[in-house]
């Protein structure tokens, strides 16, 4: 037992003289794990698992990541031009068929993410990190979270969409802004819940040369729900407008077929009536015919007898 208890004591110790080489600033014991390094855990798993994709994919992020250093603003606004021509175009194909394809509508789309995300929002995300640091501690995500998702996508993200997007339709000024007095609050409680998480991880994550890739590629979706939402109240009128236009067809023909089983129908009794006319006809006829026959065969009996 006391052999035992030495051993023990001699491994406590050990132990404790190894926290005590631990660099200066990093929790002690083997529960914690930094997000990054959870990050390249993961991608050495990857990499061990599908070598030759890793290899591609990597290959293409490294090029993406050193066109994005050398020009930001080109860069974010070409991805967001992409992403975001994509998300207009499946919600007309997939969310919203049965009509014609509205370019226009993804012209619009396209401006704005070549535009809103390759300027003010590419600027706001640089700026947050000469201002606040690019290290990702708790204060400096959960700040930038706040910022990003508080202040800006109310009332930057979303007001600047209605205007570009319905600008590029045509739409009046006085109308764009009605529209976004009655929507913009649903517009904004359904980005607060999209992208609290999504720039959480962004912040604490993403390096800043591929943060656009990021924000762009999860507005495929946020966009797309967003695209349904400014055009919701036209979709829908011209359905029911098209809708209430099939019902008048619908009567029309109903009318139409009535009209023509009237017409067959005296058509018809008028054939019937003919016939019976022509059978009417005839019948007095054979019937004078045979009384004129019965008149001179009296008459001419009448005269033999006579005769006699």
């Amino acid at each position: 037992f006391s052999e035992l208890r030495s051993e023990a004591r001699r491994k406590q110790g050990q132990m404790r003289s190894a926290l005590r080489r631990l660099p200066a600033g990093r929790p002690r014991g083997h529960s914690f794990v930094p997000p990054q390094e959870k990050w390249r855990s993961l991608q050495d798993a990857v990499r061990s698992r599908f070598p030759s994709t890793s290899v591609a994919v990597e290959s293409y992020a490294s090029s993406y990541a050193s066109m994005s250093k050398q020009s930001p603003y080109m860069v974010a606004g070409a991805t967001s031009c992409v992403v975001l021509t994509s998300a207009d175009v499946a919600c007309q194909l997939v969310v919203q068929p049965g009509e014609a394809y509205d370019a226009r509508r993804t012209l619009g789309l396209a401006l704005f993410g070549l535009g809103y995300y390759g300027g003010p929002c590419k600027l706001l995300y640089l700026g947050l990190d000469r201002v606040l640091g690019t290290k990702a501690t708790l204060r400096n995500v959960l700040l930038k979270t706040f910022l990003d998702v508080f202040a800006h996508t109310p009332f930057g993200v979303i007001p600047s969409f209605y205007v570009v997007t319905n600008a590029v339709k045509g739409v009046p000024l006085a109308d764009t802004v009605a529209q976004l007095r009655r929507e913009w609050l649903t517009a904004v409680k359904g980005s607060f819940l999209f992208w609290l998480p999504a720039q959480l991880v962004n912040f604490a994550l993403v390096p800043q040369h591929s943060k656009m890739a990021y924000v762009s590629g999860l507005s495929f979706a946020h966009k797309l729900w967003l695209s349904y939402l400014a055009n919701r109240d036209a979709y829908e009128a011209r359905r029911r407008h098209a809708e209430s236009t099939t019902g008048d067809q619908r009567v029309a023909a109903d009318e139409a077929r009535g009209l023509l089983e009237e017409k067959k129908n005296d058509e018809t009794l008028l054939t019937n009536l003919k016939a019976t006319t022509t059978t009417t006809t005839e019948t007095k006829k054979n019937t004078r015919a045979a009384l004129l026959t019965d008149s001179w065969r009296g008459r001419i009996s009448h005269f033999l007898a006579t005769c006699d």
